[in-house]
């Protein structure tokens, strides 16, 4: 068992960086963060996947754990999909399912977390300062701040001639990230950055040099 479990925990942490293996009464369950996105069972490993990842995994040949004749008589896992072996061979393609399925998980997460909040100054970084800073662009609900994003809700204060510094605009997005803002990686900023200017640009504003 120890074995197993090791042996599981060094091939995803080859693939993916560090996960944990945790022993589950239908085999291990292999989590990378709080997030179980597959399953070890008899040698095979099932995926988590739900709306438009199943179609892909289904066209790799991947089989749903509920539907294959040999767990009939335990619990379905459902949404999980049982992988052909020539997939897991295949350590670029396999690496790709995995992080497919990860994303997944964290979106659906992000967004049960966002749901549960009523208030925008419930949002992670904010106050009530910036519920009645978005108040002034019609932005009154945290559905309302999620349809429009981070850069939209920005451009908007700044075609009003509200002073919008380039950390407000990091507040904005780690917000919508559920996370703190201290914690927003050089990457996630480039990204947004060059998205920003895009549309600074697209309606006649100075684009913002560097982060």
């Amino acid at each position: 068992m120890c074995n197993t479990k090791q042996e599981l925990r060094n091939e995803f942490t080859e693939l993916i960086g560090e996960v944990r293996v945790k022993n589950l009464f239908t085999g291990y369950g292999i989590f990378q963060e709080d997030a179980m996105f597959a399953l070890s069972q008899n040698d095979a490993i099932f995926v988590r996947a739900e709306g438009e990842l199943v179609p892909y995994l289904e066209r790799l040949g991947a089989v749903a754990y509920s539907l294959n004749p040999n767990n009939m008589s335990k619990l379905a896992l459902y949404h999980y999909y049982q992988l052909p072996p020539s997939v897991r061979k295949n350590k670029t393609l396999f690496k790709q399912v995995i992080n497919l399925s990860i994303q997944q998980i964290k979106r659906k997460k992000l967004s049960e977390n966002l749901a549960k909040k009523e208030r925008i100054k419930e949002l992670a970084n904010f106050t009530i300062k910036h519920e009645r800073l978005l108040a002034k662009i019609n932005i009154h609900t945290v559905s309302d701040f999620r349809a429009l994003g981070a850069i939209h809700s920005y451009v908007r204060l700044k075609k009003l001639g509200i002073p919008a510094s380039i950390d407000l605009l990091w507040t904005f997005r780690a917000a919508l990230m559920d996370k703190h803002v201290n914690l927003l990686t050089e990457k996630e900023k480039s990204s947004t950055l060059i998205k920003l200017n895009l549309m600074l640009e697209a309606n006649g504003m100075r684009k913002i040099k560097g982060c």
